[in-house]
């Protein structure tokens, strides 16, 4: 206790030291997709509160206690360079972010080497954006902050309309983050955005708005990795369909990524990729199945033992998710098929 009282002071002392945030979430990386490593690919724990966290305060010298959260589930992240088939939809994408949990994915396409958004894409709501959401030129010092316009078009529910709104970015506090994946208190920097968004459907006018705000706690140690703990409120209000929806989601570093974790030992390459019928596996592990699923989620094939190359004939052309499990751990790629 005394320790960690000592520490709590002493971390306090340092938020007001002078720092910098390098990256939005993680690195752009050309390697196989989603090998976990802690680096380019991070993977975290959905946590949960009763009750939504109190993040209102700023300034330097705050304390964040979030021990008692409970574990809910899991989530991984991995920045590639976009696909042709994804710069026909998103041209100014320079870099994409993915995200699976529980067999959903959503993505974010990042512009300007990931200083602004250009869309957002998961099975239920999709934005694109004519006039992107500006984050900022990395790396970001710690007097960051930025309010940008934003316009474009939005799909949800198999409703079309465009949107625009505001997209506001700050590094708005700093201080102590406590939670069960470390030993000890952290000293962090805090990024905060926040987006409000109007709705217009091209009938019906304006329909309802989309609010989103998003903190990320970086390691001041560890500024140019990912955050060490990330939370996101979002509100959507849609009168006309009877929709007003707000969602709290908390996502806490994995413990293991505070060191150098052994799944990243797992060097798995799918080939070629794009592939047309044959998709072939190399890997240093010893595969136990695959399956593969499309963007929704829904397993399509699934191969039980260590097979390494697979028939994909029978699929349509599209994008999916390839889950290899092996005595090395799970490896989550991203498969094109022509």
């Amino acid at each position: 206790m005394k320790k960690t009282l000592l520490a709590l002071l002493f971390l306090s002392s340092l938020s007001h030291a002078q720092f910098q945030v390098d990256a939005y979430m993680g690195q752009l990386y050309n390697g196989p997709m989603l090998v976990i490593d802690g680096v380019n690919h991070r993977a975290y724990n959905l946590v949960a509160n009763p009750t939504p966290l109190d993040q209102t305060a700023t300034g330097s010298g705050q304390v964040w206690n979030f021990e008692a959260l409970d574990e809910i589930g899991g989530v991984a992240y991995g920045v590639a360079n976009p696909t042709d088939q994804e710069l026909e939809v998103y041209p100014n994408a320079t870099q994409i972010l993915t995200m699976i949990s529980d067999g959903n994915i959503a993505q974010f396409f990042m512009g300007n080497g990931g200083g602004n958004i250009v869309g957002v894409a998961n099975p239920e709501f999709t934005l694109s954006y004519t006039n992107p959401a500006d984050i900022g030129t990395f790396p970001l010092l710690a007097n960051h902050s930025n309010s940008d316009t934003v316009a474009g078009t939005f799909e949800y529910d198999g409703n079309n309309g465009t949107f625009s709104g505001t997209f506001n970015t700050s590094i708005d506090a700093s201080g102590t983050l406590m939670t069960y994946a470390f030993e000890e208190p952290r000293a962090v920097t805090r990024l905060k955005t926040v987006q409000n968004l109007t709705l217009v459907h091209p009938i019906f006018g304006n329909v309802g708005t989309f609010s989103q705000t998003i903190y990320h706690y970086y390691d001041n140690d560890q500024t140019w990795l990912w955050p060490q703990f990330r939370s996101t409120t979002t509100t959507i209000n849609v009168p006309l369909l009877g929709i007003n929806d707000t969602q709290n989601v908390y996502e806490m570093q994995v413990q293991a990524f505070l060191q150098t974790p052994d799944v990243a030992q797992n060097k798995t390459v799918l080939y070629p990729n794009p592939a047309n019928n044959i998709l072939n596996i190399q890997t240093d592990a010893t595969i136990k199945s695959i399956s593969i699923s499309d963007l929704t989620g829904k397993t399509v094939l699934v191969k039980q033992a260590s097979a390494t190359g697979i028939d994909i004939s029978q699929l349509t052309s599209g994008v999916y998710i390839v889950n290899i499990a092996s005595d090395k751990g799970n490896t989550i790629q991203k498969l094109i098929k022509n």
